[in-house]
């Protein structure tokens, strides 16, 4: 199992895409890039994005920064909590 990562003091440009628009959110990233939210989640699942838009979005969540860690590392927090009890049950 990989290490948990610290969001509130990793820096922003070693995020990826799909922690800036899970802090950002679907709806609030594709407003900023001025797409559409089934893009947004082609970027999160390939992996690819642009620098620009890379770009726009680091901007975007440094306007509320630590709103946006806040938020993206209580996700995390219960995405852990949520495999650890999947992997629980799983062995039971």
């Amino acid at each position: 199992m990989n290490a948990p990562v610290d969001y509130m003091t990793l820096p922003l440009e070693k995020f990826t895409i799909r922690d800036l628009t899970d802090a950002i959110g679907i709806a609030e990233s594709a407003r900023v890039l001025d797409t559409s939210t089934r893009a947004i989640y082609t970027q999160r699942n390939t992996r690819r994005i642009s620098v620009d838009r890379m770009q726009k979005l680091v901007a975007h969540l440094r306007t509320n920064e630590r709103h946006y860690r806040e938020r993206l590392a209580i996700k995390r927090d219960m995405q852990a909590r949520a495999a650890a009890t999947v992997q629980v049950l799983a062995q039971a």
